[in-house]
């Protein structure tokens, strides 16, 4: 079952935003909404600048707000549901909240911004790093959720070149038009918007021309003893 927000039309599964049985009435509200807040001028803090407003839920830093699966991709960050409502838990320990310092200083090799928070892909000695939104638009291909979070296990994140591939979809024509759908989603009055589409045609001009690109960005390998993210 899917639910409506009665404020702004934003459609979630209860299980993912977190709302008990109890609380799925009629008029049910999404967080922001339910505190009559204008979702237009809310950011999430892990995200790139110009990234539009979607699934919001708080934080534990005070005035700052997240969307759920950045919230689910980053290992620094918790979700535990607080007086009713999910909530991104943020790191305590010192060295979980230099990893989170880290991930924000570093630049996202496909919108080449450098701010909110990066993944850096799974595979070894692999050195690409993509901001969650900028990997959720290939439906998967990146973000590859191999267990769940709730079992404390880590999730892992992929970069184009590393992703596990399957039948009709690594350079296929499911995927070209995958692509092409999202990037006339992007907003494209942003830097990020701009960059993010970008890439995605990037994509399919690789998969058309068989380009050795193997990422649509390079693939960056690590060096000898570099810290990962």
């Amino acid at each position: 079952k899917l639910l409506t927000c009665s404020g702004c039309d934003l459609v979630v599964h209860p299980a993912c935003y977190g709302v008990s049985r109890s609380s799925m009435v009629a008029d049910w509200k999404c967080a922001p909404c339910n505190q009559s807040l204008d979702k237009k001028s809310m950011v999430c803090m892990f995200c790139p600048t110009g990234v539009p407003h979607g699934a919001l839920i708080p934080t534990t830093e005070l005035g700052q707000w997240a969307h759920v699966i950045c919230a689910w991709w980053i290992p620094e960050v918790l979700l535990e549901v607080r007086d009713g409502l999910l909530t991104a838990v943020l790191p305590s320990s010192e060295r979980a909240q230099a990893h989170l310092a880290r991930r924000r200083e570093t630049k996202c090799d496909v919108c080449q911004q450098q701010d909110g928070c990066v993944l850096r892909c799974a595979a070894k000695d692999c050195l690409s790093t993509f901001h969650v939104v900028c990997g959720r638009p290939w439906n998967g291909m990146v973000l590859k959720a191999a267990v769940a979070k709730a079992s404390n296990a880590a999730l892992s994140p992929y970069c184009w070149g590393h992703a596990p591939k399957g039948p009709g979809t690594a350079g296929g024509a499911e995927e070209n038009l995958s692509l092409l759908y999202h990037t006339q989603q992007v907003i494209g009055d942003s830097a990020w918007g701009l960059a993010l589409s970008e890439a995605l045609l990037a994509r399919v001009k690789h998969n058309l021309d068989g380009s050795k690109n193997t990422n649509g960005v390079a693939v960056k390998k690590a060096p000898a003893k570099k810290e990962r993210l």
